[in-house]
């Protein structure tokens, strides 16, 4: 789904239920670049289950709400047989990349990329769970905080206990600037595991 004139995703919106998406190819999300809601969305009210060749969610471009997220409010899986790739917008208003849960979190992938976007204000790129999170990746896992502003952060985070495993290289890289946005992993309780450099 693309954002354009209006938000436009995918909603299922029966409490405890689940849903299930498939997509042979790439799945994208894009923001949008309206100066109004043009976000790009795929949600449950209950569990999720997501699974694609390959994932990509990029932030919108301009003054609105132009989100692109990816949000079960229950447990979730999300598995891509290649890359997943979050990238924060370059607008003035909301325009984050996220995949969110409101339950446990289980995100598998070759290589992992959360780029915070160079909005002016409200960026970002995140892998969030509310309980327990696991993470695979069989290659690098890659976080860019951005150098221009504070908020926009690129993160992965859970409330509770955090399993990261990851064969490959594991870089955080802040921003550069005064104001700049941070690169951060964080949960009470956390188990990482890298094959590569830190």
């Amino acid at each position: 789904p693309s954002g354009g004139f209006g938000d436009a995703g995918l909603f299922m919106n029966k409490t405890g239920g689940s849903q299930i998406g498939t997509a042979g190819g790439t799945l994208s999300l894009d923001g949008g670049d309206l100066n109004t809601a043009s976000g790009a969305y795929i949600v449950s009210a209950g569990s999720q289950q997501i699974n694609a060749n390959a994932i990509t969610l990029t932030g919108g471009t301009n003054l609105g709400d132009n989100r692109a997220k990816i949000r079960a409010a229950g447990n979730q899986t999300v598995t891509a047989t290649g890359d997943i790739t979050l990238s924060g917008g370059s607008g003035n208003g909301v325009s984050r990349a996220s995949i969110e849960s409101g339950g446990s979190q289980t995100v598998s992938a070759v290589n992992i990329s959360l780029d915070a976007g160079t909005g002016a204000s409200d960026a970002g790129a995140f892998l969030e769970a509310d309980g327990n999170q696991s993470i695979t990746a069989t290659g690098n896992v890659t976080l860019t905080g951005d150098a221009n502003a504070l908020n926009n952060e690129a993160g992965i985070a859970s409330e509770a206990t955090q399993t990261i495993n990851i064969t490959g290289d594991l870089e955080l890289a802040g921003g550069g600037g005064s104001s700049a946005g941070a690169a951060m992993i964080t949960a009470p309780t956390q188990n990482i595991t890298v094959g590569g450099d830190v």
